[in-house]
Parts: structure tokens; C-alpha cells; sequence
């Protein structure tokens, strides 16, 4: 259900940028990563405390990751 390369995590100041697959190599996972129901495009997405993260488009195997950021407590 999760990709060998599910995403690739950037930092970007004090957070991270999230992208879907491998931003080396320009491949997208196969089950996408989600964000309030929204695939992450190729531009990726800053992540913000508590961000859901939702791998895998099918319910009945999704897994779920919420991001915290350690320096906003």
C-alpha cells in the first residue's frame, strides 16, 4: 500500500515542504498522498502543524499521519 519512494520531505525554514513520490526523479507515488481530500501536486505543499496526511486513495487501506511541528511548542 506505501510506495518504496511515498514522498519526499524538504525542509524550508522552520517547517517542511512535502512532495508526492520521488522529487529526484520526478515520479509520483502510485496511491497519492492526500490533504483535506486533495492530492499534492507537483509543486508539493508546505506543511502546517496538524496536517492530516492521507497515503492511498482507497478506504479500506489508507494510512494516516498527522504532521506536528516540535518548534511551535
Amino acid at each position: 500500500m506505501i510506495s518504496r519512494r511515498q514522498a519526499t520531505f524538504i525542509q524550508e525554514g522552520s517547517t517542511y515542504r512535502i512532495y508526492d513520490g520521488d522529487k529526484e526523479t520526478g515520479h509520483s507515488s502510485s496511491n497519492g498522498i492526500f490533504i483535506d481530500d486533495q492530492p499534492i501536486d507537483e509543486d508539493g505543499h508546505i506543511l502546517r502543524n496538524g496536517d492530516c496526511l492521507v497515503i492511498g486513495g482507497d478506504p479500506r487501506t489508507q494510512a494516516y499521519m498527522t504532521y506536528y511541528n516540535p518548534d511551535l511548542y
